[in-house]
């Protein structure tokens, strides 16, 4: 301790590392996932399904991944020729009754589901399966899809190819970095990149 403060401490100034996303413009260290690049990726594939009419939910615009995944979706789009119009995106938050009143405002505006449906996160997707079970909906044939992985997508009916983050090597590249700047070496570089994988169903 110096000056009653933790050793963690380095010339006045606490070691930050920036996990899962950045802030503004900050230039501290930072370990992430390319959401861009897997979602494009997948939304790509979705079109051989799906064409143009791809919806996507999403979450709140100010958070880094909310933008790279939004990213993901229309370079995904692009890849295939297709554009990502503006009233196929969907953004609230990222609670499950987002997801299920996102989907309860489509079905109603469309009068059936759509033909495909890309969410930003397994919580959005928690919301929407609720509401396809909840209206007889779950047979439709639509294509869905997420970012964020769960075994539990294994054991539905309906097959959801979804986006998983490599959350062992996130955790194991932020702590090694932790320790890096713990000891008051420089980073060798501020941003690793965490590649996800797609889980195809």
């Amino acid at each position: 301790r110096r000056h009653g403060r933790p050793r963690l401490f380095l010339d006045d100034r606490l070691p930050v590392v920036q996990l899962d996303r950045h802030i503004g413009e900050s230039r501290l260290p930072m370990v992430i996932s390319d959401a861009c690049k897997a979602t494009a990726e997948l939304v790509q594939d979705m079109t051989q399904d799906c064409g143009e009419e791809i919806y996507y939910f999403g979450g709140l615009l100010d958070l880094s991944p909310s933008r790279h995944r939004l990213a993901g979706y229309e370079l995904g789009l692009h890849r295939a020729g297709l554009v990502a119009e503006a009233n196929r995106v969907r953004h609230r938050d990222y609670q499950p009754s987002s997801g299920y009143q996102l989907m309860a405002e489509l079905v109603a505006e469309l009068g059936t589901p759509p033909r495909g449906l890309f969410t930003a996160s397994f919580t959005l997707l928690e919301g929407v399966l609720r509401y396809l079970n909840e209206a007889g909906l779950m047979e439709t044939g639509m294509r869905l899809c997420t970012f964020d992985d769960h075994d539990l997508l294994d054991c539905i009916p309906m097959r959801i190819d979804s986006v998983a983050q490599d959350c062992p090597a996130l955790a194991l590249a932020a702590f090694e970095l932790m320790q890096t700047l713990i000891a008051g070496s420089p980073p060798t570089k501020t941003a690793q990149v965490i590649n996800p994988r797609i889980r195809w169903r």
